[in-house]
């Protein structure tokens, strides 16, 4: 993991020493800042702790990225507004987040305003162990319009990056087409809601739309 705890004050590996003591925000646990040959420099920690796990996927993700696409940087410090972007490509002004727990909506808006600030956009990256189920929270139903990329890399690599088009009511996830391999360097097309969908293709399509709704409403057993 990157962060840690040294006398209650949250220190990047980056800016850690060797000499003192560090533990785990989570689960209070020691950590230690090691270097390693494929995931560089970072905090040491059992596995047993999920705080740890989700820090570990999310590494594992971002240097996947880093290797598949030479010209990003990687734990890219941007002083003026005190953050350090996961991944950043500085010829087009991107910046690429990579969540791998829980978060929530006001972050997200705070994340992307603070970037923009500096004439960034901002790509998310979420990943389906914690994204992409029936039920979607409010940061992912306010992402979702505006386009993101989903991983299903586990702790070994295997797994991507994706893209998929679906159906979404009232936050609950109605149907789900196939994913797509996807390239982070190409802008996410939002998605509209279900109800956004239907007045499209009512419009265009008046017998296209009720075979859908027929389909949702009325699915085969």
């Amino acid at each position: 993991m990157r962060y840690a705890l040294n006398e209650n004050k949250r220190v990047h590996v980056f800016e850690s020493d060797a000499r003192k003591k560090y533990i785990c925000p989570k689960c209070r646990g020691i950590v230690k800042p090691t270097e390693h040959s494929r995931l560089g420099l970072h905090y040491r920690h059992n596995l047993a702790c999920d705080h740890a796990k989700r820090e570990f996927i999310h590494l594992v993700v971002q240097e996947r990225l880093f290797k598949e696409y030479p010209n990003l940087q990687i734990e890219y410090p941007m002083k003026k507004i005190g953050r350090i972007a996961d991944l950043v490509d500085l010829e087009n002004r991107v910046v690429f987040e990579i969540q791998c727990s829980p978060i929530k909506k006001k972050e997200v808006i705070a994340r992307n305003r603070a970037y923009k600030k500096l004439g960034f956009t901002v790509r998310w990256i979420l990943h389906d162990h914690w994204f992409n189920k029936h039920v979607l929270g409010d940061a992912e139903d306010y992402l979702r319009e505006r386009g993101l990329f989903y991983s299903s890399m586990n702790e070994k690599g295997h797994g991507g990056i994706y893209t998929q088009r679906d159906f979404v009511k009232k936050k609950r996830r109605l149907f789900k087409a196939a994913r797509f391999p996807a390239n982070i360097l190409i802008r996410p097309v939002g998605q509209p809601t279900l109800l956004k969908h239907r007045l499209k293709w009512y419009i265009e399509d008046k017998k296209k739309f009720y075979v859908l709704v027929k389909r949702l409403l009325y699915p085969k057993r």
